[in-house]
């Protein structure tokens, strides 16, 4: 009962104070829904992407009509070969880049094929001599063909890195092709046969796939409603530091923390009640999250959160996240003996967590040094055991480790809140 009692005065101390509410409630909606709208373009996935380049192609031949069909063809890529209604020429096509007006330009220098031709004939007459058919090639004095492609030093390295892979990829298609017709046209002389050889396409040899790492749901990927959702949640959920910090240096200072002590009888009926309030609301936050995630985002024209079927699973993961928020507020509320104390290094701890836990962006592309300091971070423990939940669908085994470094860390901060509030009190 006495803990009942303490639950039900914390309840209605947060429902007097609208503030307080909206801090807990609206503001992490907001945050989420914000920020998974500026982060969806870098989650996004590329086959949805169309980039714009400028092209001027000299070359008017096989090779410079391939690469620029290929990459119309692609879906990625947009080929601009006017400006204002003018064809576009090497020069200005720099100066538009340069200037920033577009963000990569692809040039084709005039007589590619005819130069391409010229050095597949040599590699044949050189590959055939090997055997003794033919006589080996005199000095290769054939340029090299050069395809230049410029970027806007601002481009994303990802973009430049795409582009530069898609051209690359090309470029050795064509080779490719232009290699197993210099061999037929060589055999046709050698054989005197003028049927049509077969042209085998080296590039189908070998085939990358990809699949699932387990069975389970058709399309899963992560993004920025995937990421955004638990990070968020996360860090709303540690904010709980605020109210709670907050409120029991109130009662402090005013001396009702006193009184109630005294009707209590016990400083662990006081404590506990706090704590249990705190932790519902918690979870209030983490099913809300989710409400967001899942109906709120669709409709903005966002990705719907995917959270599997274990409802045991979540319900367990967000019951360890809270007990380790909830027993860092009460750490904070008892080491400290003043709001602005408090408040201020429970807001700078928590962001800092947040900032190494991968709240802001995976921990993955993260430096070294803050990868290995994101391993002290709870709120990486809670993302972390979120995405085996939602995204790897993992069983309850692999859940512990995240599971016990959780409880492990609330039940530290429990037992050190519990003697903080012991000490301040016998002052």
């Amino acid at each position: 009962m006495k803990v009942l009692a303490t639950i039900w005065k914390e309840f209605l101390t947060l429902r007097r104070d609208p503030g307080g509410m909206a801090l807990i409630f609206l503001m992490p909606v907001l945050l989420v829904t914000v920020m998974s709208l500026v982060e969806d373009v870098p989650f996004r996935d590329y086959r949805h992407f169309s980039f714009d380049i400028v092209c001027v192609n000299e070359d008017h031949d096989t090779l410079g009509d391939y690469i620029e069909q290929t990459l119309a063809s692609s879906g990625s890529f947009h080929l601009v070969k006017e400006y204002e209604g003018k064809p576009l020429t090497k020069a200005t096509g720099m100066d538009l880049v340069s200037s920033g007006h577009y963000r990569a330009f692809l040039y084709i220098p005039a007589h590619a094929t005819q130069r391409l031709n010229g050095k597949t004939a040599i590699v044949v007459q050189s590959l055939m001599s090997g055997f003794g058919i033919m006589d080996h090639p005199e000095r290769d004095t054939t340029e090299a063909v050069e395809i230049k492609v410029v970027f806007d030093p601002v481009i994303q390295v990802n973009v430049k890195q795409s582009l530069l892979y898609a051209i690359e990829k090309i470029v050795a298609s064509a080779e490719n092709k232009v290699l197993m017709a210099k061999f037929s046209e060589q055999v046709k002389k050698m054989t005197g046969n003028n049927d049509t050889m077969p042209r085998p396409d080296l590039s189908k040899m070998i085939a990358v796939t990809s699949e699932k790492s387990y069975e389970g749901f058709d399309e899963l990927a992560m993004n920025s409603v995937q990421h955004n959702v638990p990070a968020w949640a996360m860090f709303a959920m540690f904010f709980i530091v605020f109210p709670l910090a907050g409120n029991f240096i109130k009662e402090r200072e005013d001396g009702s923390l006193l009184r109630m002590r005294l009707i209590a009888g016990s400083r662990f009926h006081f404590i506990a009640g706090k704590y249990v309030f705190h932790f519902f609301v918690c979870q209030v936050q983490f099913v809300l999250m989710l409400a967001v995630g899942l109906f709120l985002l669709p409709l903005l024209g966002l990705p719907r959160l995917v959270i599997g079927n274990e409802v045991l699973h979540i319900a367990l993961a967000a019951t360890c996240i809270s007990l380790a928020a909830t027993a860092y507020g009460m750490a904070v509320a008892g080491a400290f003996r003043t709001h602005q104390q408090a408040l201020t290094f429970g807001a700078i701890s928590v962001v800092l967590l947040a900032a190494i836990g991968g709240v802001w962006v995976p921990v993955y592309v993260l430096p070294h040094a803050l990868q290995v300091a994101s391993s002290i971070s709870p709120l990486s423990w809670g993302l972390e055991l979120c995405n085996d939940v939602f995204l790897r669908h993992t069983d309850f085994r692999q859940m512990l480790p995240q599971i016990g470094r959780l409880l492990i860390f609330a039940a530290g901060c429990l037992g050190l809140a519990y003697f903080l509030h012991n000490r301040q009190n016998t002052r």
